[in-house]
């Protein structure tokens, strides 16, 4: 009898990981949630080459996606999974309870704009999360089940993306619950380098993503994989620790999108600074009263517009709500689903030294299946605007120009 083929990966846990129980406790890190991200990945990594292989058809593709991830993960009657995935060892080296501020968080700096749900407006938790840590995993795979070529382009890719660009729990693409992959072996023998610098992270990347993608674009995809138009940005400044590269994401993305908040001055402001009125439009499109009566209304910089327009910013994800104490409030969520993930994907990344910056990876797939969200009881037609989301990793107003706070998010294309 040979013996099974064995991958060993070890990841630490670089920013604070809500991955809880069925009462949302953080006690544990279990095998189906690795193994489900392990699988997330596996699909980004290899979409563009069914659809390639399909000839565009996306359903042949799909369906032939699909079968072939039966095959290596198992699922569906298929019976067991060709790799079997182990927790080997994890530590947790604190933990954070609810109704508290994670370590090293100052009452409203700002970090809760990527935890929405997770903690409150000044940053105090709602449910417990992991604050640290590392574990360790294997993957074990009977001898002759798969080829060479299985396991190294297609399963370890899988890994070494997961520990470079992913994470584990909730909010994971807003940068929480980050994971870096730092040691990986294959029967024994090391097969990984962790980066140590800002150029040996986008070389690993790149060796990973390769050409394959190139010629695929994934504007029809319906899930999130990579192609012709995928983004990453890899963060161009060194942060002290992860939160604080978390910190500083959050306000050059709350810069970009939000209104702010009118003082006594009557200036609104967001975090301390005088707003850059971003998407005045979105701001002020379901204020109008007599909206139903008149079919168009004017915002503040007496523009013009449809009724029927529609907040760009939901380009970010869905549900979008807006609030006003003059107005009420108003849900935009996605028509049949309620929600859709945000197409931009932080991560932070923690190097061999020690040193952590941030990764932004954008996928402008499908945004919805039937094109459709609700906004106030009524279901239109959304029409996706990448350049929304790319006007902010460019570091320039919606219209433009340079913003006059400095950049949003400092960083260096890596991909494509």
């Amino acid at each position: 009898m040979t013996p099974p083929r064995k991958i060993s990966a070890h990841f630490e846990i670089v920013t604070p990981m809500f991955l809880g129980d069925a009462n949302q406790k953080a006690t544990r890190i279990s095998e189906a949630s690795i193994k489900g991200a392990l699988v997330f990945w596996w699909r980004a990594l290899n979409y563009a080459v069914f659809v390639k292989e399909a000839a565009g058809d996306q359903a042949k593709a799909l369906a032939a996606l699909y079968e072939r991830e039966v095959f290596l993960f198992g699922g569906g009657g298929s019976g067991q999974s060709r790799v079997l995935l182990k927790v080997r060892t994890q530590t947790i080296s604190g933990s954070a309870a609810p109704e508290s501020l994670l370590p090293g968080v100052k009452d409203g700096d700002g970090i809760a704009y990527l935890g929405y749900g997770l903690m409150d407006y000044k940053g105090k938790l709602t449910r417990s999360c992991f604050n640290g840590g590392n574990f360790s995993i294997d993957l074990i795979i009977r001898q002759g089940a798969l080829t060479d070529d299985d396991i190294g382009k297609s399963i370890l890719p899988a890994i070494k993306l997961f520990g470079l660009i992913g994470g584990l729990g909730s909010r994971v693409r807003r940068g929480w619950g980050s994971v870096a992959l730092s040691e990986l072996s294959v029967d024994g023998e090391a097969s990984w380098v962790q980066p140590d610098s800002l150029g040996a992270y986008e070389l690993a990347l790149k060796d990973i993503l390769g050409e394959r993608f190139r010629s695929v674009s994934g504007k029809t995809f319906p899930i999130t994989a990579f192609a012709h138009e995928t983004d990453i940005r890899c963060g161009s400044q060194l942060g002290t620790t992860p939160l604080a590269c978390m910190s500083n994401v959050s306000k050059g993305l709350q810069r970009y999108r939000s209104w702010g908040q009118t003082g006594d001055d009557g200036i609104a402001k967001v975090n301390g600074q005088p707003s850059e009125m971003n998407f005045r439009a979105d701001h002020d499109w379901f204020k109008d009263k007599n909206r139903s009566m008149t079919g168009k209304f004017a915002d503040t910089a007496g523009n013009t517009h449809s009724t029927d327009a529609l907040p760009k910013r939901a380009a970010f994800g869905l549900p979008h709500n807006y609030f006003s104490r003059g107005f009420g409030k108003m849900d935009v969520s996605a028509a049949k689903t309620d929600r859709r993930a945000s197409p931009l994907m932080f991560h932070v990344h923690k190097l061999a030294t020690g040193q952590c910056f941030t990764v932004a990876s954008f996928f402008p797939t499908k945004f919805l299946a039937d094109g459709k969200i609700t906004a106030g009881g009524r279901s239109k037609t959304f029409e996706f605007d990448s350049a929304t989301i790319l006007s902010f990793l460019d570091n320039k107003r919606p219209n433009g120009t340079n913003p006059p706070n400095g950049p949003y998010f400092p960083n260096t294309k890596v991909f494509p």
